[in-house]
């Protein structure tokens, strides 16, 4: 069964998980130190305590696939429906993780999101991946589902919204796509990838943005730290610095991997 988790600690996953109350029936199951488990029919909720990008005990709840529900922040300040899976490219743990190590992505289950929002979006705010980046680290497959930043409270609305893509997402098949892939270069915002992902060329696991592409050693790691295995890697050719090219390209023909550009 799916988990749907979130910290109390964040005014803006509160609300779309109280709009998401509003459309889904959910029990209360019980409670242990650090959070309280509601469920439905298809789902589990779990209210988190503490912030969730520390929240590796979830990973010892038997969950199938485990959705946090989240707050996004953004030096930009454009306000998105973003989707993207946790882990850390680099030595630095700073938002929770550990260092130089990958949750497992759930591909399928990303796509889906951005694909129902993107359908039902009634706003101007982008649907887009985000590159990985942040913990919790866990061996549960998992994503992030986010929205921000919201400056004040989230409008009731686009909680609703919200809410109602999480439904969509639980309640039917995972989206149809072509290949599963890592996404190799690009922004932390990947618009390529993205329009690959909406065209259903391709679905995207694990995301490494161009200023990551140093730690290609990382590479075989994010192949298998997948729910569905990737097939090749798409690469963002022209935003990659030379030097990384080749070591890149190296490392994938060592792990026997094919790729594309992009």
């Amino acid at each position: 069964m799916n988990y749907i988790a979130y910290s109390e600690q964040d005014s803006i996953a509160a609300a779309v998980i109280s709009e998401l109350r509003r459309l889904v029936k959910f029990e209360r199951e019980g409670s242990s130190e650090g959070y309280e488990i509601y469920g439905s029919a298809s789902a589990r909720l779990i209210a988190i305590k503490s912030p969730v990008i520390h929240s590796e005990f979830l990973g010892k709840l038997g969950a199938e696939r485990i959705i946090f529900v989240s707050r996004h922040s953004s030096s930009k300040g454009i306000t998105s429906f973003t989707a993207h899976a946790a882990g850390n490219w680099s030595a630095s743990n700073e938002f929770g993780g550990a260092p130089r190590a990958l949750s497992v992505a759930s591909p399928a289950y990303m796509l889906s999101f951005l694909k129902i929002m993107r359908r039902i979006n009634e706003t101007a705010m982008p649907v887009t991946y985000e590159a990985t980046h942040h913990g919790p680290l866990l061996g549960t497959p998992s994503l992030f589902i986010e929205i921000g930043p919201v400056h004040g409270g989230l409008d009731t609305s686009v909680a609703r919204m919200f809410a109602k893509g999480i439904t969509g997402m639980v309640a039917t098949e995972p989206a149809i796509y072509g290949k599963v892939a890592i996404g190799i270069g690009g922004t932390h915002y990947p618009e390529k990838f993205t329009k690959l992902a909406l065209e259903e060329k391709y679905t995207f696991s694990h995301i490494m943005s161009k200023y990551y592409t140093g730690e290609y050693q990382m590479i075989g790691e994010a192949i298998q730290r997948s729910e569905q295995k990737a097939e090749l890697a798409v690469i963002d050719w022209k935003s990659i610095r030379s030097e990384n090219k080749q070591n890149i390209i190296k490392e994938l023909e060592g792990l026997g991997l094919g790729y594309e550009k992009a």
